[in-house]
């Protein structure tokens, strides 16, 4: 009986409309759902959201010993995951826990986070990320765009720890975090990282330099640097 009123409950939840923009457009046919029932249901479908509890959060010297951000951004905000069954939700409050290598969501004050294999992309902040496995490590990248099936250019973020000054003890040090970021080229499988001069990029991909067509192109600036690699 309480299998079948669980049931009931999946199916009268109702389907959320979502601000599209380009960023966030998808493949995926349907609707997304938006998740903001009760925990109860919530926990006894677990497996059916690709979602697990975060036990142990923030337990590691790395975060004992250093303050700063951990997460991609200051502030929680609302995203949408795709699932690799092709099922589409929305989360009202979600995060990149960029030292974890794992996005976040908050529902009735208890943290949960993706699994990565069984998820396809989370677009949050009108940007998209995919799942992955680079030197054996799973993480996710930002894609920032894809020329074909296997040739893309994306953002890998990382955390630098950093010893400073103390502002309340004179002598003292203690350790920060920064988040940093590099581009890099993804292709056939291969990571490679973007050459920080436009020459260099264009040498990577066997292609020539022309002052006069890549004089006004700025590689600081992603939609300039797309134009770069497709010229």
């Amino acid at each position: 009986m309480k299998k079948v009123i669980t049931i009931l409950v999946l199916t009268l939840i109702q389907f959320s409309s979502f601000s599209q923009t380009k960023n966030w457009n998808t493949s995926a046919g349907t609707n997304p759902r938006n998740l903001n029932f009760k925990n109860g249901v919530f926990n006894n479908n677990m497996e059916y959201f690709a979602m697990a509890k975060v036990s142990d959060k923030n337990s590691t010297d790395y975060y004992k010993n250093a303050t700063g951000q951990y997460y991609l951004s200051k502030d929680w905000k609302k995203c949408r995951v795709i699932t690799k069954e092709n099922k589409d939700y929305i989360f009202n409050t979600c995060n990149y826990n960029i030292f974890d290598k794992r996005f976040e969501y908050i529902i009735d004050n208890t943290t949960f986070f993706l699994k990565k294999e069984q998820i396809s992309s989370v677009f949050i902040n009108q940007m998209k990320f995919e799942p992955s496995i680079f030197n054996h490590e799973n993480n996710y990248y930002r894609l920032i765009y894809k020329f074909n099936e296997t040739f893309k250019l994306i953002e890998l973020y990382k955390l630098k720890k950093k010893s400073i000054p103390s502002s309340s003890s004179l002598g003292l040090y203690v350790n920060k975090v920064e988040k940093k970021s590099k581009k890099f080229i993804l292709k056939d499988g291969e990571l490679i990282e973007l050459p920080k001069s436009k020459k260099k990029i264009l040498r990577l991909l066997n292609k020539k330099h022309d002052k006069k067509k890549h004089k006004d192109l700025k590689i600081s600036k992603e939609e300039d640097l797309i134009n770069l690699i497709k010229s």
